[in-house]
């Protein structure tokens, strides 16, 4: 577990940085509604729980 506060990602290109850390959960700034599904899924295969910032999500 890390104790370094709960990474924020706005780019999907940084999500596999972030998948190769300690933290357990991560924050999706901005992403595409179509997105969301296989983002989340991606994520919990790597044992990560995702939070959404809903105000971000667009639709595609």
């Amino acid at each position: 577990m890390c104790s370094q506060g709960v990474p924020a990602i706005r780019n999907l290109k940084d999500v596999v940085k972030v998948l190769k850390t300690d933290h357990e959960r991560i924050i999706f700034l901005e992403t595409r509604l179509s997105q969301v599904e296989s983002t989340v899924t991606f994520a919990k295969k790597h044992g990560k729980e995702t939070l959404m910032h809903v105000d971000f999500i667009t639709r595609s």
